[in-house]
């Protein structure tokens, strides 16, 4: 079983499950989801606020080797144009990603799996 803690959630990993949770502000454990690992009936997503992907990039390809999710899903990347998409790349994966354009924090990227086939839309001037 491996456990892990960033923040204020907890990923447990067992041989045939995976639970998320978060921890509240009181210090109650709240289970957000039970994941049956043989289920592959649905595509596997995951979702991360990194907070800098620069520097988690080597977290995420750990679990992205270990579990082979089909899509990622990672918010306040805190990339920008400076960055290129090799500096971030997932072995099996193609990345899609919309850098906040002014100040430093934000953005957000999608790795799909090389073998779903995905078109990207474009919103201009698009900023929340």
């Amino acid at each position: 079983m491996t456990v892990r803690f960033r923040q204020s959630s907890l990923v447990v990993v067992g041989q045939s499950h995976v639970f998320v949770a978060v921890i509240q502000l009181n210090a109650a454990l709240v289970v957000l989801q039970y994941i049956a690992l043989e289920d592959s009936r649905f595509p596997t997503v995951l979702l991360s606020n990194v907070c800098n992907l620069t520097n988690k990039s080597d977290d995420l390809s750990v679990v992205s080797e270990q579990y082979y999710p089909n899509i990622i899903c990672v918010t306040e990347t805190w990339l920008n144009s400076n960055i290129p998409d090799t500096a971030v790349k997932l072995g099996g994966y193609n990345i899609i990603r919309k850098d906040r354009s002014s100040g430093m924090d934000g953005g957000v990227a999608v790795y799909t799996s090389c073998s779903i086939n995905y078109c990207k839309l474009s919103f201009e001037n698009f900023e929340i």
